[in-house]
């Protein structure tokens, strides 16, 4: 005996072959449209190029996409809308290829409706909320507006087979589209987030290396009067017209590379006059062994490094100061051989006076003043550049800290613009 309901169902879908093709051309088109525009919502405007009337603006504000993109209801929990709809448009292919004939039940129904309430929420607020519009969006709605349309021609045409059971076998596979969406939706906000912080970075090491940002980063900072102690030491005139103080750590390779720059300017500077330019090095060891400053023990060299070469200027002045300096920092890819009797001897240093004066009180005192100063002006971290006292972030651009000692001589020249938007200006 032939089973009427079942003929009527099997003809409702051999008569939806048109309605699913066209579904499924309108969620490739979704598809396409969505991800174009999540390259262009990270910044690749290349990405719409050639859509200038879709996505730009003729008010005079320029709205456009770009002011659609970077409004406050450009995202949700953090993820752009473009993404969303690639996803949404995404899960719809990936039904139809799962379901085929029997993709036109009630939970694509479900799937169809949630996609319309979103779509309309959307729409209200490109409308009728932003100032401008943007027409790239507009065609992804109306796309999905279509898709949606036929989706309902397709249902009520199979309007037979729309129950709902918990044993339904269909629900597997509904929760087969929804595993494989959750998937790809984590590696992809996954991998939205890792390239979205590699753009940032490159951007801020962009920001970071541009002379002009750095001038007048450096002409805003709080100006410290740096106070020379006796038992400081110095590279130079006592009485010169600028003054470089360097805070630094035997352990750390950037301290190295600052160094080796400053020292450079120095001789520069001081070709032609040893009154331009004296320089101060400071200790600020990253390691609580020697800086009460420090929470962990982070450059365990570092402390042991700094008492070796107050030492060595304890024991011959600061002659021998700066010569075992120069000879730790010729050697400070072996502190982990603790190189400091060897070093001395070189030095033709007493053993036995070295290692009492590594012992002396009194050094351990003179780290800790050091250390004390930078904490009071605020800094954590070495290394620390002042100039005249005022903190140079930029000490690693190419030629900038020559710039700004050549001004600091010849006030007169200085070109640094007042300040920079979001940038204090403190100059005194």
């Amino acid at each position: 005996m032939v089973n009427l309901d079942n003929t009527a169902a099997d003809r409702d879908r051999q008569s939806n072959w048109g309605i699913l093709i066209i579904i499924f051309i309108l969620a490739a088109i979704g598809f396409l449209l969505s991800f174009t525009q999540l390259f262009a919502y990270t910044g690749r405007d290349s990405a719409l190029t050639g859509s200038a009337w879709l996505c730009g603006s003729s008010d005079v504000f320029e709205y456009g996409c770009s002011g659609v993109f970077a409004s406050r209801y450009g995202k949700f929990f953090g993820i752009p809308w473009p993404f969303y709809g690639s996803l949404y448009f995404l899960a719809i292919i990936v039904w139809i290829l799962l379901f085929r004939r029997d993709t036109l039940n009630i939970f694509f129904g479900l799937l169809m409706a949630g996609g319309a309430m979103v779509s309309l929420v959307l729409l209200y607020i490109l409308i009728a909320v932003l100032p401008g519009i943007c027409r790239w969006c507009l065609l992804i709605h109306i796309t999905n507006g279509l898709m949606i349309l036929a989706a309902i021609v397709g249902l009520y045409r199979q309007r037979r087979e729309l129950s709902f059971s918990f044993f339904d076998p269909r629900l597997t596979k509904a929760f087969l589209v929804l595993f494989i969406m959750i998937s790809l939706g984590a590696v992809s906000i996954s991998l939205y987030f890792y390239f979205g912080n590699q753009k940032l970075q490159r951007a801020y090491l962009s920001m970071r290396l541009d002379p002009i940002y750095q001038q007048c980063l450096y002409y805003s900072q709080k100006q410290f009067q740096i106070e020379l102690r006796p038992d400081d030491h110095i590279l130079g005139s006592r009485n010169a017209r600028v003054q470089i103080v360097v805070y630094k750590d035997a352990q750390c390779e950037f301290c190295h590379k600052t160094w080796e720059l400053i020292e450079n300017l120095y001789k520069k500077i001081n070709a032609d006059n040893p009154d331009n330019v004296m320089v101060i090095v400071r200790h600020y060891p990253l390691s609580n062994r020697c800086n009460p400053h420090v929470a962990s023990n982070a450059h365990p060299y570092a402390c042991p490094a700094a008492r070796a070469v107050e030492a060595a200027g304890a024991i011959g002045g600061e002659e021998a100061f700066w010569k075992y300096h120069q000879l730790l920092h010729e050697h400070h890819t072996d502190l982990d051989q603790a190189p400091y009797l060897q070093l001395a001897h070189r030095m033709g240093l007493s053993e036995e006076s070295f290692v009492a004066a590594m012992r002396d009180p009194k050094i351990q005192a003179k780290i800790e003043k050091d250390a004390d100063s930078l904490h009071q002006m605020g800094h954590r971290a070495v290394p620390i550049v002042l100039i005249n006292g005022r903190y140079v972030d930029g000490w690693q651009v190419k030629g900038f800290m020559e710039q700004i000692v050549e001004e600091e001589l010849n006030p007169k020249t200085q070109t640094a613009p007042a300040t920079l938007p979001g940038i204090r200006n403190n100059r005194e």
